[in-house]
């Protein structure tokens, strides 16, 4: 498994010199963290590996027939939420055509109203026109 080039710079010159001031005071505490940061970054590095093979595993251990399986279910999931949204969209429709057919019901009803009045309005308007005609011949 290749993860690429260290991000760190290592030049010989800096090793060389590390190694001279380590042999030169090895009780140095600086030192004792150079090597416990080397220890993490190589314990960092074996635990990268081992999830990466954990996750390789668990993608082997899968047979064909179980990633068709899941494969059905998700498409499955997805035609019944498809439906799901094609029946609220209809319930919505069915809403708006009984709120259309209550309107048409009580325009229905009040028909015979909207006849009297309209009546009464034509009556009205020919007495005043009558009236006026009454007023015009006076003068």
């Amino acid at each position: 498994m290749d993860l690429g080039a260290c991000p760190k710079s290592h030049t010989e010159r800096l090793k060389t010199e590390f190694l001279a001031a380590r042999e030169a005071n090895p009780s140095d505490p600086v030192f004792a963290k150079f090597q416990t940061e080397y220890e993490n970054n190589i314990f960092a590095f074996v635990d990268e590996c081992d999830r990466r093979i954990r996750t390789a595993q668990r993608r082997l251990e899968k047979t064909p027939e179980e990633n068709a399986k899941t494969t059905n279910l998700v498409c499955a999931a997805g035609f019944l939420i498809r439906q799901r949204l094609t029946t609220c969209r209809l319930c919505r429709c069915v809403k708006l055509l009984k709120s259309s057919w209550q309107f048409r019901a009580e325009r229905k009803k009040l028909r015979p109203s909207v006849r009297c009045l309209s009546a009464l309005l034509i009556r009205l308007s020919a007495e005043s026109v009558q009236a006026s005609k009454g007023r015009w011949k006076s003068r």
